[in-house]
C-alpha cells in the first residue's frame, strides 16, 4: 500500500526537495485540490483500479483521465510545489 507521500513524487516530474510530512500536505493539498481530485488522490494512493476509482467518483472513464491529466498538471505547478517541499 502506498501513500499519498509516494503517489505525489510519482505524479511531479522534477521534484528536488522533499516533501513535507503527510498531515501538512493534506492540508495544504485540500486548500489547493477539488474535492473529487483530491479524493482521487487518495484511491490512488491505495492502488485502487480504475473502475472502482470510476464508480465512487461517479465519472466516465474519459473523465477520469482528464481528471487525472488536471491533477497532475496541478501537482507540476511551481507554486504547489514551494508549497508541499521543505525550504
Amino acid at each position: 500500500m502506498n501513500t499519498i507521500t509516494t503517489t505525489i513524487i510519482s505524479l511531479i516530474a522534477n521534484l528536488n526537495k522533499s516533501l513535507k510530512n503527510e498531515d501538512a500536505l493534506m492540508e495544504i493539498l485540500k486548500k489547493r485540490l477539488t474535492k473529487k481530485e483530491l479524493k482521487l488522490l487518495k484511491l490512488q494512493s491505495l492502488s485502487t483500479d480504475e473502475a472502482i476509482i470510476c464508480k465512487e467518483l461517479k465519472l466516465t472513464f474519459i473523465r477520469l483521465q482528464e481528471m487525472k491529466l488536471t491533477l497532475r498538471k496541478k501537482l507540476n505547478s511551481e507554486k504547489l510545489k514551494q508549497e508541499i517541499t521543505l525550504p
